[in-house]
């Protein structure tokens, strides 16, 4: 049967836009950093940080009300809510709450290794060995092997279940995210490699593209859940874990948790199996930033993301949560994972023609690094080579035609490509609003530009490696040597920008997602899925193969925590 059909505004505000509850509900702003002493040294550094100290615990004489199954689930977001469903699939009792007004749902890239949507389109499965060399390498051989092969043994049964379930009402289109380069993402023995292996729904009713559908799965897996017998109960937000039947207690099996609802209440939630946290990131938590994601604590930003916006003209990401999880593992005795620091989740952008021409140093006026190996998805890091974080991209009308193909963006694999003349027209609006320039010679664009005129020789250098086809700078690809010879020419000057989304990782986690102490030895009782899943990226989370953090740690491995639960709890 068809579900009711929502308009954009009332479907930002009951799924999309849950994302901004939860910033409501515990909103709290930026803020300023405590006065730290003026020299800093090994005494000064190594002292208990504010989120090690657990608060005062809860005692019984403050519980408003118990509630009890076999597995307590918390947090709706994708990792929590395939918890729960399989859990409750293979015959589990399953509660599950969420500090949020609804489930949770941003994205929508899902990525398996093989599934029976991409073998209806004749493509073959992913082979794991150059899939897996090419991510050791990614994130510098630090990772947990065993996780990484648990997600691909468990991969496509995980895939084919969420496309049973995704089929159900009868209103969503599945489709493989389109990538840029098509000519090129086949051969895994090349950097350039983008297996066509990443899934996404919409709604052909809502104008959503490929990649930002995740609030329709979180949607139908709620569905999915209650229909199972699963309780969920929203503006819940999880306070402290019972240990040895202890608040905040080191010892022992971790029974239950504390949870506060919307009125004030405290709730004892008991779960005679297991304790499964789902609960997200700590980017809101400015202590935790400085000590375990370092890198990116100045850039975070915080958003109190309690209005409808819209996700076409730029989604409101970063730093949601504020590590509830993470924090009552640790009061309880859980260790930090392994890895330092935690990678962020970042995604690139940059508003040239694409990151395959020719790009240019404002400052220096040269080209500064092979262009088309790191794609689109990468461009964030350019600035940090680049003084100013200035970059110049000059082009040719012919660049249409020569650096087909043109994928069309949050679209799916088998929707038409862009054709030149499209391109063009694109190109020709930007310079109509100004974020391009056009003339009828480079030299023209260069001084539109307010750029140096001694570019001109660079880009005479680089047409030379174009008709020689040997890149003697940067030994670019020969195919991505295009010249820029063809007037009207084009140009650009801007800076990469990136988005942090998330940051990975958290609790100490074994390969059944069991939270860990010092001694790696599991906690009874306790489990963590999703996101904070400990020791899974190393660096800075890559969207190269997009789709890899809700297809394995929201997706495969939380339906195997689900799973194993009720096998041997």
């Amino acid at each position: 049967m068809k579900e009711t059909k929502l308009d954009r505004r009332s479907f930002l505000k009951g799924t999309a836009a849950a994302a901004g509850a939860v910033a409501a509900s515990g909103a709290i702003s930026a803020m300023a950093d405590e006065a730290a002493p003026a020299v800093l040294n090994h005494d000064s550094v190594d002292g208990k940080w504010s989120f090690e100290i657990p608060p005062e615990a809860i005692g019984d004489d403050q519980i408003a009300e118990t509630r009890e199954a076999e597995i307590i689930v918390v947090g709706a977001g994708t990792a929590g809510l395939v918890c729960a469903v399989a859990a409750a699939e293979a015959g589990g009792k399953v509660i599950l709450f969420a500090k949020g007004a609804g489930p949770i749902g941003r994205g929508g890239s899902n990525f398996a290794f093989h599934s029976k949507y991409r073998e209806s389109l004749g493509l073959e499965p992913i082979k794991f060995r150059p899939f897996y060399k090419t991510q050791m390498l990614t994130n510098s051989l630090n990772i947990d092997q065993a996780k990484w092969m648990l997600w691909y043994k468990t991969s496509e049964d995980y895939m084919n279940w969420l496309i049973d379930i995704m089929a159900e009402p009868g209103n969503y289109e599945l489709y493989l995210e389109q990538v840029q380069h098509l000519n090129r993402c086949d051969d895994p023995e090349l950097w350039e490699w983008n297996p066509l292996a990443t899934h996404g729904w919409i709604d052909p009713e809502i104008a959503l593209g490929v990649g930002d559908g995740q609030p329709f799965v979180v949607s139908q897996l709620a569905k999915k859940a209650q229909s199972l017998g699963v309780e969920i109960y929203y503006d819940t937000c999880a306070k402290q874990l019972v240990r040895g039947g202890v608040p905040n207690g080191t010892e022992g099996r971790v029974d239950a948790v504390i949870a506060q609802d919307a009125n004030g209440n405290y709730i004892k939630f008991v779960g005679t199996k297991a304790i499964v946290l789902a609960t997200g990131d700590f980017s809101r938590d400015r202590d935790m930033m400085k000590r375990y994601a370092p890198e990116w604590y100045d850039v975070v930003k915080n958003f109190d993301v309690d209005e409808d916006f819209d996700p076409e003209a730029g989604k409101v990401y970063g730093g949601l949560y504020e590590g509830d999880g993470q924090k009552m593992g640790l009061w309880v005795g859980a260790a930090w994972q392994k890895n330092f620091p935690c990678p962020a989740m970042v995604g690139g952008g940059y508003g040239g023609v694409d990151t395959i021409t020719a790009m240019i140093n404002v400052q220096t006026g040269k080209r500064f690094h092979c262009e088309g190996e790191t794609g689109g998805f990468y461009s964030y890091i350019y600035k940090n080579h680049v003084y100013g974080n200035k970059i110049a991209e000059i082009w040719d009308s012919a660049y249409a035609e020569n650096a087909q193909p043109w994928p069309k963006r949050k679209t799916g694999y088998t929707t038409p490509l862009y054709e030149p003349e499209e391109i063009i027209a694109q190109w020709d609006a930007k310079v109509e609003d100004g974020t391009y320039v056009k003339a009828d010679t480079i030299e023209e664009v260069i001084e539109k530009l307010g750029l140096q005129p001694e570019i001109i020789d660079e880009i005479n250098r680089y047409n030379g490696f174009c008709e020689t086809g040997v890149d003697e700078d940067f030994l670019k690809l020969p195919e991505f040597l295009i010249p820029i010879k063809t007037p009207p020419f084009y140009g650009f000057v801007g800076e990469p920008s990136y988005n942090i989304l998330t940051v990975m990782g958290g609790l100490r986690t074994n390969d059944n997602m069991q939270v860990c102490d010092a001694a790696d030895e599991p906690i009874p009782g306790l489990y963590n899925v999703g996101t904070m899943i400990g020791d899974v990226y190393y660096g800075c989370y890559q969207f190269k193969i997009p789709g890899q953090n809700l297809g394995m740690n929201c997706g495969a491995l939380a339906k195997y925590t689900g799973e194993f639960i009720v096998a041997n709890e």
